[in-house]
């Protein structure tokens, strides 16, 4: 792969690192003792291409397997970027200022992160800078497969299509960034055609009633009142209830019932292992935050070639003993957390949140709880 692209100088095939075995791992702060856990993860990216495969799905679209034909989903650790191309909040990926919101629109809205390799911290142990090597390791190893897999299904050059990610242009170029989306975050989206069947008798046509004055009146009197609601016990917000730069969802309200879409909950967690609701991702999960993240990936490659990369799971590193004893018990339930001596340290390192420079961006996120700003409909 790397004769069919040297100027990918990332592409090349990793040197083989060995695993830091959680044995050794017991002097460790909390979160390279976490990361040690995901470099063991079986879902590690492999060292072997021949342990990949692709998975047909349909339309020219393909699904990265393992070579017994299971999805293959890829376990790494790495540091939210929070660049310009995130989506974190608002109407997520789905609109921008020119356009207005559909249907379609709501049923695929995600969010999207930016992924980035570990930083190495200076001011840790040796043991500490072998476990972060091995996940640097992974990132690369996943950055080579994924760049294995599009090249195999498009004989398209990455900077010429929706590639999953890119090299930054700040960075050197074997760092290579991953652009990851959730699942999608609305359920209950009605379609036009439940829509038109619901009501062709009355109105006689969908269009008919989308302009219906008499109908959009009784779909906004629905819609509104749920803005004042109370939030949620489940966290599954109401759509109207939710952040509407420029009131574009409300004008969707003028045109169908919204009144049943709901949030759906993602698998992303604090440090505390409690689910982030998709309402508050711009808060807690800051630039240079360090996660654990599963994904999977799929090409697309018709009418044009894109790579697309879910999040299964997401959770942001521990940084204390009791983060890390709720990490492994919510994330890593079958594995042994290796007995801890807590020892006081003289310097700073990506554990400290007080951490100075570069460090202090990999300090773990401040809690937060922040209710979804109401916009007040436009008079």
């Amino acid at each position: 792969m790397s004769q069919k692209h040297p100027q990918y100088r990332w592409c090349t095939t990793p040197s083989n690192l060995s695993i830091i075995p959680l044995v050794t791992s017991t002097a460790a702060e909390p979160i390279y003792r976490a990361i040690a856990h995901v470099n063991n993860d079986p879902k590690a990216p492999p060292v072997a291409f021949r342990e990949l495969s692709t998975k047909f799905v349909n339309n020219g679209n393909f699904i990265s397997s393992n070579s017994n034909g299971s999805i293959r989903t890829f376990a790494i650790v790495a540091t939210l970027v929070g660049n310009q191309l995130d989506r974190t909040s608002g109407h997520y990926n789905i609109s921008s200022e020119n356009y207005d919101i559909n249907l379609s629109d709501l049923k695929r809205a995600k969010a999207r992160f930016t992924l980035l390799q570990l930083p190495l911290e200076e001011s840790i142990t040796d043991e500490e800078r072998d476990i972060a090597n091995v996940a640097r390791e992974n990132y690369q190893r996943c950055a080579s497969q994924l760049l294995f897999f599009w090249t195999a299904k498009t004989n398209v050059n990455p900077s010429h299509g929706f590639y999953w990610g890119w090299n930054s242009p700040n960075s050197p170029a074997s760092v290579f960034d991953h652009m990851v989306h959730t699942e999608p975050l609305f359920r209950n989206v009605p379609t036009e055609t439940s829509i038109s069947l619901a009501n062709i008798e009355k109105y006689g046509s969908l269009q008919a009633y989308q302009n219906s004055p008499e109908a959009a009146n009784e779909r906004i009197a629905k819609y509104e009142p749920q803005r004042d609601q109370p939030p949620p016990d489940d966290g599954r917000y109401k759509l109207a209830q939710l952040d509407d730069p420029q009131n574009k969802l409300h004008d969707l309200a003028t045109m169908f019932d919204l009144t049943e879409v709901e949030l759906n909950l993602p698998n992303f967690f604090d440090a505390e292992s409690v689910r982030i609701n998709p309402v508050n991702y711009s808060v807690v999960l800051e630039p240079g935050t360090p996660v654990f993240v599963e994904f999977t990936c799929k090409v697309i490659t018709k009418p044009r070639a894109i790579g697309h990369a879910t999040v299964k799971r997401l959770v942001v590193l521990p940084t204390t003993e009791q983060q890390l004893t709720t990490f492994l018990q919510n994330h890593f339930a079958q594995s042994q957390s290796p007995a801890s001596t807590p020892r006081k340290r003289a310097t700073t390192s990506i554990s400290s949140p007080a951490a100075a420079g570069p460090s202090s961006m990999l300090a773990a996120p401040r809690a937060a709880s922040v209710s979804p700003t109401k916009k007040t409909k436009a008079e």
